[in-house]
């Protein structure tokens, strides 16, 4: 197993360096040469083509990191817009990756080889068959279910007051109760059988298809997801069981193989009725999306070590609606991390993966700080250009005497930014 660097691959015709993610300045500018023809024919998910004045283009790309394989053979990389010294790490602590799962790229974040370039999501599906070997060992998941029933002896919970009316009718031998069993038909299980069967359908470099049929084969018990739901709802269902481990301590073995297939749908964009393409595409992410997951992962980390809970506020438990004096509408406050001591709130902390904050941004953390009733509010943020260091930076609103901070996290230096920004945390909020 090895790494590229980004030149030893083959580029399109046309194409000098990888493009960066959300840009259209100068290092996404594509020669005359270039043939939009090659492109995938989803390509414009990633990224739009304008025609320039020396008969190129120029490639306006969006929020995703990866690498895109063209019709020739070739391939195109989208690279992160700031510097980050191991994308192995970061997807891991960003829960993108389980942490069992071994990756070449980190010195190439954005591209990387199996015997021959695949695109990375191979690397995700073969870790998923890994893990779903445990859930072999394990065995499956089960969720107690309960059913009302009939019958001529007692096998649960006796309606009482329902039998006095079946005796007082002469039916004696007829006992109403309620009966618990365990059922292996459950939503975790259901999904990824869902999942198995999309894949087993798609064709890969390096996966035969027996392999997952071989997976597949452990949640043939186990009934289909019923068509008429809504799938959406499934795949929130299991995020969220994933992101609050609702599992027992026993079968935590399922939050890796959950995690690994709802990246997996995710990234191929699969629906309940949607057929499955010949090749799945290959790997792509939001990198605002991933920051926002890895720091509040790191946070939750380390302060629950000091007693407090860390939520996500997109969570509907956590979420709250306010009326928007400016705007004059109701909205709905989602902070990506909320902090709390025991039942009381104490603290909001806004992830922005940009260099520069609004005013609105800081209208939105003045409000959550408002609405909230918390102490302590702060943003956490990527360093400005050309400082590539990880530093604090306090903002004072004198007409409340409040003050707020911004903690600039260096994706360059993780050690020395973690580092700082749990110092920054224990100052914040341990005080």
């Amino acid at each position: 197993m090895s790494v590229l660097s980004p030149r030893e691959i083959d580029l399109p015709e046309g194409v000098s360096e990888p493009l960066v993610e959300s840009s259209s300045g100068e290092q996404n500018k594509l020669g005359p040469e270039f043939d939009h023809r090659t492109l995938p024919d989803n390509y414009q998910d990633y990224f739009t083509l304008e025609l320039d004045d020396r008969g190129g283009y120029t490639a306006n790309t969006g929020p995703y990191v990866g690498i895109i394989p063209c019709k020739d053979n070739t391939f195109l990389p989208i690279k992160p817009k700031t510097k980050i010294a191991n994308l192995t790490y970061f997807l891991r602590k960003s829960g993108r990756m389980a942490h069992e799962l071994n990756s070449p790229f980190d010195d190439v974040p954005y591209q990387t080889i199996v015997d021959e370039l695949t695109g990375m999501h191979e690397l995700f599906i073969r870790q998923l068959l890994n893990q779903l070997d445990k859930v072999k060992r394990n065995g499956l998941l089960k969720e107690r279910v309960s059913e009302r029933i009939v019958s001529q002896r007692v096998e649960g919970r006796v309606d009482v007051r329902g039998y006095a009316r079946k005796v007082y009718r002469g039916r004696v031998r007829e006992i109403p109760q309620e009966r618990s069993t365990q059922s292996i038909n459950n939503i975790p299980n259901q999904f990824l059988k869902f999942v198995l069967r999309k894949l087993v359908d798609a064709r890969f470099v390096n996966i035969k298809k027996d392999e997952i049929a071989r997976r597949l084969d452990y949640f043939r018990p186990v009934r289909p997801l019923d068509r008429s739901v809504d799938f959406l709802e499934v795949k929130d269902a299991i995020r969220r069981l994933v992101e609050e481990r609702n599992l027992p301590p026993s079968r935590s073995y399922y939050l890796a193989p959950l995690q690994l297939a709802l990246l997996i749908i995710d990234q191929a964009d699969i629906t309940l009725d949607e057929e499955v393409e010949d090749e799945f595409q290959s790997f792509m992410f939001k990198m605002y999306e991933a920051f926002e997951d890895y720091i509040r992962n790191i946070v939750g980390e380390h302060l629950n070590k000091r007693g407090y809970n860390v939520f996500n506020g997109e969570n509907k438990s956590h979420s709250k609606d306010f009326y928007d004096s400016r705007s004059h509408e109701v909205k709905v406050l989602e902070p990506d991390i909320i902090i709390s001591k025991g039942t009381r709130d104490v603290g909001v902390i806004d992830v922005k993966y940009k260099e520069e904050l609004s005013n609105d941004d800081h209208y939105q953390l003045w409000t959550y700080k408002q609405q909230y009733g918390v102490d302590h509010a702060g943003f956490i943020s990527i360093p400005d250009a050309p400082q590539q260091d990880a530093r604090r930076e306090d903002y004072n609103r004198k007409r409340f005497d409040e003050k707020v901070s911004n903690f600039r996290f260096c994706l360059g230096d993780f050690e020395n930014s973690e580092e700082t920004l749990f110092d920054f945390l224990d100052d914040l909020i341990c005080q």
